[in-house]
C-alpha cells in the first residue's frame, strides 16, 4: 500500500506541475530550480506525476524533458515538443529569434547576435538542422540558414514563451519581435 503523501509532498507536486505547465520542455534541473526543491525530490515527484498521467516526458539532446499531459493550450505534437525543448536553451533560442524576422541569415550574422564561438554556433546549428527546425540554404536563395515552420515556432513562442532568464538574455530581440506583432495584431494576448 503506497504511503499517504504529506502536505509538503502535495505542495511540491503542485509547484512542479505549475512549472511544467508554464514552461513545457524543461529538463529536471530547471524544473527543480524553478520549483525550489531538491533534484532527488523533484525527480521523485515528476515520476509520480507521470505515473498519474499528469505529465509526460521525452528524451531530447541527452535530457529528459517534461510536458503537461492534460489541458495544454493546444495538443503538442512530437515536433512541437522538439521546438519547446530547443527554446529552453539560450543559444538555440537566440538563433531562432533572429531567424524569425529574417528569411535567411549567414553564419557570421548569427555570431553577431549569439555571442559564442564559431564552433559552438556551428554545433547548435547542426542540432537545429537535425531537429528539422532550421535548414541550410544555398544559391540561388543565398547561402545561409532559414527557420523551418516559422508560424508554428512563433505560435509556440507566444503560447509557451521562454523562461524569464532567457528572455533577459535576448530581451531586445524578443521585444522587437513581439512588440511589432502586438502593434500589428492588438487583440493577441501577451506572450
Amino acid at each position: 500500500m503506497p504511503e499517504r503523501p504529506t502536505g509538503e509532498d502535495v505542495l511540491a507536486r503542485q509547484r512542479i506541475l505549475a512549472v511544467v505547465h508554464q514552461y513545457p520542455g524543461l529538463h529536471l534541473r530547471e524544473i527543480q530550480r524553478r520549483a525550489e526543491t531538491s533534484a532527488a525530490l523533484c525527480e521523485y515527484h515528476l515520476n509520480v506525476l507521470e505515473g498519474w498521467g499528469l505529465v509526460t516526458s521525452s528524451e531530447s539532446g541527452g535530457y529528459r524533458r517534461f510536458f503537461p499531459a492534460r489541458k495544454p493550450l493546444r495538443p503538442l505534437t512530437r515536433e512541437d515538443k522538439e521546438v519547446l525543448a530547443v527554446i529552453r536553451q539560450e543559444v538555440p533560442l537566440g538563433i531562432i529569434l533572429y531567424l524569425i524576422e529574417r528569411p535567411i541569415a549567414l553564419h557570421k550574422e548569427l555570431l553577431d547576435v549569439v555571442p559564442v564561438t564559431k564552433s559552438t554556433l556551428t554545433y547548435h546549428l547542426k542540432n537545429l538542422i537535425e531537429a528539422g527546425i532550421v535548414e541550410r540554404t544555398s544559391p540561388p536563395e543565398g547561402k545561409g540558414f532559414r527557420l523551418v515552420g516559422r508560424d508554428r515556432v512563433l505560435q509556440l513562442l507566444q503560447d509557451y514563451g521562454p523562461t524569464p532568464d532567457l528572455v533577459d538574455a535576448y530581451g531586445d530581440l524578443w521585444n522587437q519581435i513581439f512588440t511589432v506583432r502586438r502593434q500589428r495584431d492588438p487583440d493577441e494576448s501577451e506572450p
